[in-house]
């Protein structure tokens, strides 16, 4: 084959992998939905404004877009852990304290949610090229 046509289709073949790449992280992300969706509501409304967030601040900044979805995807997999383990700690609270544990869990959770959300997108920009500015670009 001649050198062109064989540069287009590793061009097509790696553009090709790379939206697979994409749509199994999008399926990773949605399977983190409907699970946290069986823990509980409020964990779920947890991960759907994590994603909006993300979506809305991350996807306008540079970078390749599987690297932002990979980002996403291990945000909502750490947000499914953390809605496991929060569940778990709220039975274990419940059969020890009863009813009263629930209010303080009902009050502490979206701070603990906080914890682990403003971390991960901290961290998570550092993955990010960083932007040059006009003054760095004119030396």
């Amino acid at each position: 084959m001649p050198p062109r046509i064989e540069e287009a289709l590793k061009g097509r073949l790696n553009r090709l992998i790379h939206h697979l790449l994409i749509c199994l992280f999008l399926v990773v992300i949605a399977f983190c939905l409907v699970f946290s969706y069986r823990l509980s509501d409020r964990f779920t409304l947890a991960l759907i404004v994590f994603n909006v967030f993300f979506a809305s601040l991350f996807f306008q900044l540079n970078g390749s877009k599987i690297t932002k979805t990979v980002i996403l995807a291990a945000g909502n997999l750490l947000g499914l852990f953390w809605s496991w383990l929060y569940q778990n700690l709220a039975k274990v609270g419940y059969s020890f304290f009863g009813d009263s544990s629930n209010v303080v869990f009902s009050i502490v959770y979206p701070i603990l949610t906080l914890l682990w959300m403003v971390p991960f997108w901290s961290i998570s920009l550092s993955f990010l090229p960083q932007l040059t500015t006009s003054k760095e670009a004119a030396t």
